[in-house]
């Protein structure tokens, strides 16, 4: 997700006014322009909250670039953004450490100026995300807006797949309600207003709330926590498919009774980092099986929204 990487760019900007940025401008070709028409690329999305020394790896040698990504002298850092950015500059750490390093609501309000958005003084909409592939998806979305509706609850219904960041940003920032399967989409909630309300749904599987959670606190959003209904038939995506015939081939000697039994995720845990419950030690920290937990689709029950 951008907002991870550019918290981390925003953070070493505030610490190193001057540290230089090394931007991969040859191996890039993943990021498609089309999917952002208005940031038609990876340098103007940095430059949101980084305004100098960017500099392109095509006009550097290799001895003036630091290729393993490590920190020189303090006023002198040299660091990669790439493909893969979200990786090399570490985001998983940077949500988990917002009460701690980073100071949340300036960088918020550096992305809503150079955007040019102001904050919406009275959030009225009440918006209802969801995912338009076929990982975390809640299967039942609109059918689930429909009651809503039909209950005075006047939820709109949105995908966020291809559309205009500046877009995305303002349907966060006028919405007075979210409910939304966890996941990346839920970094906008750092555009929201306090005492907005958020709902986010949740696998069964999961036992500890993820990075929603600490974001409504830093927010002083009222937060809540939905349950799907647990893992069925219905919710087998080719996603779920591929992750089992991966995780098949990675342990051929696993029996198709222990297969089966973990195919339908009974009786497993995920707390965010491993595996828990009837599963082989050998596979509390598999990636496939872990996939399959995280990315599943999801039913959900009405009634456990009101």
């Amino acid at each position: 997700m951008i907002w991870e990487d550019l918290l981390q760019i925003w953070h070493l900007e505030q610490k190193y006014p001057d540290f230089n940025l090394i931007f991969d401008d040859i191996n890039s070709n993943r990021w498609d322009p089309k999917k952002f028409p208005k940031l038609p690329n990876w340098l103007d999305w940095i430059k949101l909250v980084k305004r100098k020394n960017i500099i392109k790896l095509s006009e550097t040698t290799q001895k003036d670039f630091d290729y393993d990504l490590k920190f020189s002298k303090p006023m002198d850092i040299k660091y990669e953004v790439e493909p893969k950015a979200r990786y090399s500059l570490n985001p998983a750490n940077a949500w988990h450490k917002v009460n701690v390093d980073y100071n949340l609501t300036d960088f918020t309000n550096t992305i809503l100026r150079s955007l040019n958005i102001e904050r919406a003084r009275k959030p009225e909409d009440y918006i209802f995300i969801n995912r338009a592939n076929d990982r975390r998806s809640i299967i039942n979305g609109r059918e689930i807006v429909t009651q809503l509706n039909k209950s005075g609850f006047p939820f709109a219904y949105h995908t966020l797949e291809d559309t205009d960041l500046s877009w995305q940003i303002q349907l966060f920032n006028n919405a007075k309600w979210v409910i939304a399967p966890e996941g990346a989409a839920l970094t906008h909630m750092m555009f929201m207003q306090p005492a907005t309300h958020v709902m986010v749904v949740y696998p069964e599987q999961y036992t500890e709330d993820g990075f929603p959670f600490d974001f409504a606190k830093y927010y002083n959003l009222f937060y809540r926590n939905i349950t799907a209904q647990p893992f069925s038939q219905a919710c087998i995506s080719e996603n779920h498919k591929h992750c089992f015939r991966q995780l098949k081939l990675k342990n051929p000697n696993m029996t198709k009774e222990e297969c089966g039994s973990l195919y339908l995720l009974n009786g497993l845990y995920f707390d965010g980092n491993k595996v828990q419950g009837k599963v082989p030690q050998s596979l509390v920290d598999d990636h496939w099986l872990k996939n399959a937990i995280k990315n599943q689709n999801m039913i959900l029950d009405y009634s456990s929204l009101i």
